[in-house]
């Protein structure tokens, strides 16, 4: 790879034994593309900034951030998918190499805003409803995802829902409130709108509020006004609580979506619904069975004797994360609390990012290409999503979300049956990441060479990942990264003390 390009990601064509083919799609810092692996397996290629080290320049203080979401990323993933977590992007190997991480993820057909609307009862229910489960795992292990919307949501061929793009992700290790300014203002609850410290699990039922009334194929209730659909005319309408919901009569009454959406987006954080109440919803229920259980794994051991000093690092990384590590530490703290009696944190995370490492023992040039694909663990069959269709084009405004189709022609599209091959599992995969490095006390990461990994799937599939951040809600706002929101804080003069009332309230 020439590190003088400017634009590296753009025109690379080979990276280890992979060859980098069409852009599927560009995001805030991230760039996606088709990769092929030399046995003809194909994956797609998120590259993500660590940081440029040519020798010429310091790094400035936005790579030196972007390359901390990056790795946060990464290391999110490894760890949900070594604890087994359903409905999560299928995480297939890293490549760190001159100032870029390469990841590469499980491709899949389309993306939630490639598909038609609005969705049918049923198969908003089923669908929704695993979301919903999948949004709850990650809440128990203290994850949310700060970035739900249709183009982070894919669906798998079988019809199942998968997250994807974990860059604006928080851990906390206990839980709390937090602050961030990343996001889609559209999908953004009042009190992160308001640019104070917020529950970030409420803010994703917030956020999934939205998605379910976008996938009903309803109005957005906040932007209702054609002549008016500003960036700041819908931040107001979200920060003082005024909604314009349209619902259709099928909608209303005890029992029905109105009565869901509107519990999911209570503008009260505190009596914001829960997870849980809303799956108990009669709108949700369904003859489909739910997933097994997901059991969260323990903080009282772990399963690893000796952790590996690449999972070590990881824990420091979350470590600093929470504010519980400082750059000038080694691990001796962080490796005397895995060893120690007492329940913590860093043995559940520890269990799952060793379990990410047990599967990476396999070089992918010794897997053939015959293989078996992966399928994820304890997945059910969910229903079948037809086809996309190219959405009609319409004058462009303010509020529109940019859709991504997949690189296939559409005819072409057969999803297979329900059923699932039972066959054996097999996740080959290999990690190495990174040492942890420091600017202007920002976490950064640099690179260590090369290691190709992913899993398999099926020679020669055509699929498409979709992107992450193409739901760019007002183009025209200009700020350091696409889809970052950033608001000032909404001063007395609006008129209503209920501006006010969060900063008391929270």
């Amino acid at each position: 790879m020439n590190a003088n390009h400017q634009t590296p990601r753009s025109v690379l064509d080979q990276v280890g034994d992979w060859k980098l083919g069409a852009t599927l799609g560009r995001g805030a810092y991230a760039h996606v593309r088709l990769a092929t692996h030399k046995n003809g397996h194909k994956a797609a290629c998120k590259i993500l900034p660590a940081l440029h080290r040519n020798g010429r320049r310091p790094a400035t203080t936005d790579e030196t951030i972007d390359a901390i979401e990056a790795h946060k990323e990464v290391v999110l993933l490894k760890a949900l998918s070594g604890a087994g977590v359903d409905g999560v992007a299928g995480l297939e190997g890293v490549i760190e190499e001159e100032g870029w991480t390469f990841v590469f993820l499980t491709l899949y057909p389309c993306s939630v805003s490639s598909m038609p609307t609005p969705w049918t009862q049923s198969s908003l229910a089923i669908f929704f409803r695993r979301l919903l489960i999948t949004t709850h795992n990650l809440h128990r292990l203290n994850v949310s995802h700060e970035d739900i919307k249709r183009s982070n949501v894919l669906a798998t061929s079988e019809g199942l829902p998968i997250l994807v793009d974990f860059g604006f992700s928080h851990f906390k290790a206990f839980g709390g409130l937090v602050k961030s300014a990343g996001g889609t203002l559209d999908y953004s609850s009042p009190e992160k709108t308001a640019d104070i410290k917020y529950d970030p699990k409420a803010n994703d039922v917030w956020s999934l509020g939205i998605l379910l009334i976008k996938m009903a194929g309803l109005p957005h209730p906040y932007a209702y006004t054609s002549s008016d659909d500003t960036s700041s005319a819908v931040k107001k309408r979200i920060l003082l609580g005024d909604p314009k919901f349209r619902w259709r009569l099928r909608d209303q009454g005890p029992g029905g979506m109105a009565e869901l959406a509107e519990g999911m987006l209570e503008s009260d954080p505190l009596k914001r619904w829960t997870i849980p109440r809303i799956l108990n919803h009669p709108y949700l229920r369904t003859e489909h069975p739910d997933p097994p259980p997901f059991k969260l794994p323990s903080t009282e051991s772990t399963t690893l004797r000796r952790p590996s000093q690449s999972v070590v690092e990881d824990l420091c990384f979350l470590a600093y994360l929470n504010g519980e590590f400082a750059l000038c530490e080694t691990s001796l703290r962080i490796e005397q609390r895995l060893k120690g009696e007492e329940a913590c944190w860093e043995k559940r995370w520890a269990s799952m990012l060793g379990a990410w490492s047990k599967r990476v023992e396999m070089d992918w040039q010794d897997i053939p290409a015959s293989i078996t694909p992966i399928k994820p663990r304890h997945r059910t069959a969910g229903p079948v999503i037809s086809a996309p269709k190219p959405a009609q084009k319409t004058e462009t405004k303010p509020l529109k979300e940019i859709h991504l189709f997949p690189n296939i022609p559409l005819s072409s599209f057969n999803p297979p049956s329900l059923h699932l091959p039972d066959k054996k599992l097999i996740k080959p995969l290999r990690s190495r990441l990174y040492d942890m490095k420091s600017k202007e006390g920002n976490q950064a990461t640099s690179n260590t060479g090369q290691r190709p990994i992913a899993s398999q799937k099926a020679a020669g599939s055509k699929l498409e990942y979709a992107s992450q951040g193409e739901d760019q809600m007002f183009p025209h706002q200009v700020s350091r990264q696409k889809n970052v929101l950033r608001v000032k804080k909404p001063k007395r003069k609006m008129g209503d003390s209920k501006v006010s009332h969060w900063k008391r309230m929270l």
